[in-house]
């Protein structure tokens, strides 16, 4: 009875397993720790944020310079 209780645990285990390899590369695309993964996420948010940035600060010097053109005209 104690071998079939191991066994069935150590199944049970291995299908916990592959459930959670299958949920990772269907979520992230890779069967990778999720960490490392997160922090990509991360550093590609925060890429977003810095180009989100940049294209406000040019709108921002472009509203300048005509402002300024439009003082001089």
């Amino acid at each position: 009875m104690g071998y079939l209780l191991l066994i069935l645990f150590f199944l049970v285990w291995r299908n916990a397993v592959q459930i959670r390899k299958a949920v990772n590369y269907s979520v992230y695309g890779t069967t990778a720790n999720p960490r490392n993964i997160a922090r990509k996420m991360f550093i590609k948010l925060a890429d977003i944020r810095n180009e989100e940035v940049q294209k406000k600060k040019e709108a921002k010097q472009a509203d300048n310079t005509q402002q300024k053109v439009d003082e001089v005209s």
